[in-house]
Formats: C-alpha cells, structure tokens, sequence
C-alpha cells in the first residue's frame, strides 16, 4: 500500500518503520530540524524492553521510503491509508481541512486517538441524536472526514523522540490495536494488523468503541495524575495518593460506558497494571512539561467535557483535578 504517515513523531516514526519494513510505500511527513534530520541521516529507531535494547534500526530515504514536508508533494499520489499521528493541540479543523483534498473514496483514514474523535460520536446513532441539539456539533459534522473510511486505532506504545530523526521506543504495551468503522475496510484493517504485528503488536479487537474510550480515558487520567504529582511510571506505582486518583477518574469515565451500554475491553486494573508495565516512562505530557512544551490537557479534558455535556452528567472529581493542574501550569 501506498501510506501517509502525516506527523512524524516518536509514534509516527515507529509505524513508518513497522509498515517500511513490512514492505509498504511510506511517505511520512514532517517538518523543521526533524525534516532535515532524516533527510540527510535517515530515520533512526531503537527498540527497547524498558531498559533492555532489542535492535537499532535506520531507514535511509529510497523509493519506498519518502520524506515530505508538504502535502503538496502528494498531488500524483493515490493515498491508499494515512495515519494522522500529530499532537493534539495541531489536530483541528485547519489540518483536517488541509488533509482531505488530498484523499479519495478508497484512503483509508487512522485520525489521533488519545482523546474522544468525533467519528465516536457521529457513529452512534444514541449519540448523534443527542448532539445534534448543539449547532456547533452540526457544523463540525459537515467539515468531517467520511467516517466510512475510518479506522479505529489505539496506540499503547511508549516512546521519545531523543534528538531529531532518532525515536527511542521504550516499551511496547498492547501495540497498535485497530479496526474498521465500515465492512468496506475490513480487508485494509487485515492488512495493516499483520504488517504491524511483524515487527510490533496488533491484537484483534471485537469493539473499536470501547476500545477508542479507554485509551483516551486512560491518557486523561494518567497524563493529569502525573502533572499532579510531578511523577514519572516508576514513581506513580509506588504513590498509592496517585494511583487512587487514576482510579477515581477511571470510574467516574467509566459511567458514560455504562450509559451507552458499552462492554469495557479491559478493566480499570488491567489498564493500571499494563500502563505502569513501563518502569522507565515518563507520561507524555509531563515529558513535554518537563522539556517546557506546551502540555495537551486541555484538549483532551475538551472532548471528556463535550460528551459529558450531551450526556448531561458530569466528572466532578477529574474536572477538578484536571482544572488545578491547568491553574497551576499557566502561574508558573
């Protein structure tokens, strides 16, 4: 397949490398020190078990493996899938606005999964007819993506960019789980799962819905209980203060599964125990707090908060959390 790996970040760099080496047309892009890192040196990907390196890998630039700083650089290009691995806070309505010239009725979409999408929302016909009391709601579902061409994707991987061009994956969890919306792009789905299981993990899963939730319910509550405390995967296992918030937020997001009668594709405990699995990961945003980025709570809380308003419940615990940690970051 020919596939677009658009934001080449440490997640992104490792499914170009997986989907590369499984013998698909790559054309990642990226831009700034990143862009002219790997143009001229190539992509490098260390594997790891937590402390344990496995292999070294370094794909140079050829013609399966492309490097882009541009969407105009695709105008010939039939795009048969394109993974949008970019951070939150650069996934919104310009990017998807920017993305969709360049698809066709056959690409296959994979859009950010570390909060609630708004295929989730659209797909649900319980749900779409709650939202569409909101104008707003309305008017983001005509600038949409055609959710048909959605597939779902979770990413349980930990990793780092080092330096530009050079991705350290420190742990891998459950992988890359991922699934269809639409029977149409089933066979897509097959085909990405057992290229991504080669050289990573890719587990069947029977709900995308649940599945989609959890991850983002997981990356809420761990990502704002690490700001919390200033604490990275080793340190928050032995916190219990820490680890009862993760579960107090996990509960009060559970209830919207609850509300919508969907079956939980793992547990509250399992989702502690695999996450803390990592000994040596630092949560993403307090990774970026660190490094004196710009965190992504906000967007991910905003897609939390959206649902809870169409449902009319509220996370009254997590909203308070959530609301201190944003408080405290902006008068540092």
């Amino acid at each position: 397949m020919k596939i677009v790996i658009y934001g080449a970040g440490a997640i992104g760099s490792h499914i170009a490398h997986c989907l590369y080496s499984a013998g698909h047309e790559i054309f990642i892009i990226t831009r700034g020190e990143n862009y002219e890192s790997i143009k001229k040196n190539g992509l490098i990907i260390k594997i790891h078990n937590n402390k344990k390196l496995i292999s070294k890998n370094k794909i140079v630039e050829n013609n399966n493996f492309h490097v882009l700083n541009s969407l105009k650089n695709l105008r010939k290009i039939s795009i048969e899938t394109i993974f949008i691995t970019v951070k939150l806070k650069d996934y919104n309505w310009n990017l998807i606005k920017k993305i969709k010239p360049f698809l066709n009725k056959k690409t296959a979409i994979i859009t950010p999964c570390t909060n609630i999408p708004l295929w989730w929302i659209i797909n649900n016909k319980a749900l779409d007819k709650r939202f569409k009391k909101f104008s707003i709601y309305n008017k983001y579902k005509k600038k949409y993506f055609n959710t048909n061409n959605i597939l779902g994707m979770t990413m349980w991987v930990s990793a780092v960019i080092e330096k530009p061009g050079i991705v350290n994956i420190r742990h891998t969890q459950r992988g890359y789980p991922l699934k269809s919306l639409s029977k149409n792009f089933s066979s897509t789905a097959d085909e990405l799962r057992k290229s991504l299981k080669r050289y990573s993990k890719s587990p069947n899963i029977n709900n995308i819905y649940s599945e989609i939730f959890i991850k983002s319910l997981n990356a809420l509550a761990f990502n704002v209980v690490a700001l919390k405390y200033g604490l990275n995967n080793l340190k928050l296992k032995k916190n219990k203060s820490a680890i009862n918030d993760i579960k107090i937020i996990m509960k009060e997001g559970e209830r919207i599964l609850k509300i919508l009668n969907i079956k939980f594709s793992q547990t509250a405990n399992q989702r502690i125990k695999q996450t803390l699995s990592s000994s040596v990961h630092t949560m993403s945003m307090l990774n970026d707090y660190n490094n004196n980025k710009k965190i992504e709570l906000k967007y991910l809380w905003n897609s939390f908060n959206f649902l809870c308003k169409g449902l009319a419940i509220k996370m009254i615990y997590t909203q308070h959390i959530v609301k201190k940690v944003l408080k405290e970051i902006k008068n540092q």
